[in-house]
């Protein structure tokens, strides 16, 4: 969706958007993948997003030693980004129905990076509960289990993240 947009929008043909996240894991799951991943097909990419939160926001019960283990990923995953000689970004996560305390947290954690280390972060979970809140369209047809975004989710997330990108 978001490729489309970007295309059409600067009639660029060779914009590439890649979606390399691992369903159901975690910010530290992909540090063991890093070297596979940006070592493969990946390995043309100029700008990485970083957009973790969700699965992590779900681990243990210490809310403190959850949102230590996910910070120390993150960190590791910008400095392996840049170690390659990317860009990297940050974008919240998709604004979930349940597990609120905890996903602010860690939208906190990534705000406190970014400004760390001069990223530019994309408010995803902002816009995320606006659209929740104000949408004609029932929550149910945005999220099936009040966690992940459906496709009519994931249109608004594209539209949200190509006014981002493309400045009007």
């Amino acid at each position: 969706l978001l490729e489309n947009l970007l295309k059409e929008e600067t009639g660029n043909s060779g914009i590439r958007i890649y979606n390399i996240g691992y369903a159901g894991k975690s910010a530290s799951f992909m540090l063991d993948k890093l070297q596979y991943v940006f070592g493969g097909a990946y390995a043309n990419v100029d700008a990485v997003g970083i957009v973790f939160g969700i699965n992590d926001s779900l681990l243990g019960t210490d809310v403190d030693d959850m949102l230590a283990i996910y910070k120390d990923a993150i960190e590791k995953i910008i400095k392996y980004i840049y170690s390659i000689g990317k860009q990297a970004f940050l974008v919240t996560p998709q604004a979930v129905v349940r597990n609120q305390e905890r996903m602010v947290l860690i939208e906190n954690t990534l705000k406190e990076l970014a400004v760390k280390y001069g990223l530019q972060i994309m408010d995803m979970s902002n816009y995320d509960r606006n659209v929740i809140k104000h949408s004609k369209l029932s929550g149910s047809v945005i999220t099936a289990d009040k966690l992940l975004w459906k496709d009519d989710g994931h249109k608004f997330e594209a539209g949200f993240l190509f006014s981002q990108i493309i400045n009007r």
